[in-house]
């Protein structure tokens, strides 16, 4: 799995667990807290039809493993900020 920030891209385990991806980039790319990454900012991808879709919760990261094997995510405020 590949995240992207600003102008920096880390390379992480897949994760399966919500959470765990969120603390992970909370360190990787030294967010201050919880709120910054969950309020300010979402994790984003682009599907196989082109759309990008937000990943929020555990359910979408779930749905998201199973559509898209390789995840490439964007840590973003909006959908035209992913694009």
């Amino acid at each position: 799995m590949k995240v992207i920030y600003l102008d920096d891209t880390k390379r992480m385990p897949e994760f399966t667990e919500y959470n765990q991806l969120v603390n992970q980039c909370l360190t990787a790319f030294k967010f201050e807290n919880t709120v910054e990454l969950g309020e300010n900012v979402k994790f984003f991808y682009m599907d196989n039809d082109g759309d990008i879709i937000s990943i929020t919760s555990q359910g979408d990261l779930e749905e998201a493993r199973q559509v898209m094997p390789q995840l490439k995510l964007v840590i973003c405020k909006n959908n035209e900020e992913a694009k």
